[in-house]
């Protein structure tokens, strides 16, 4: 894409997605398609913890509102690599309903 500018003072910002380059290069999205190359910053995914008892799981499928991919069982975080429309990427275009998960930042 184009410059766009600078940060030029220490600030706390929102990314909303990363995407893994071809390269293997990571890129951090901060929105209306401002990307930042992620070695540049000090960065702090957010993890999700099912609200339901250890057994019991969430479903995740393949996109949103795809089909059926698998079940998350555990109370283990998990990480989030991508939140839209009230439905979050736990990884491998594998997306669960947000409404299920207490959200945790680990910084």
């Amino acid at each position: 894409g184009s410059f766009q500018g600078r940060f030029t003072t220490a600030a706390e910002v929102l990314y909303w997605g990363a995407y893994w380059g071809a390269d293997g290069d990571v890129w951090l999205d901060l929105g209306r398609s401002r990307w930042v190359k992620a070695e540049h910053y000090n960065y702090w995914p957010f993890k999700a913890v099912s609200k339901y008892p250890e057994g019991w799981g969430v479903n995740y499928y393949d996109g949103i509102d795809g089909p059926y991919k698998g079940r998350i069982s555990s109370k283990a975080p998990v990480m989030i690599y991508a939140r839209k429309e009230g439905w979050i990427d736990v990884g491998r275009n594998s997306w669960a309903p947000e409404e299920h998960f207490d959200i945790l930042d680990i910084r």
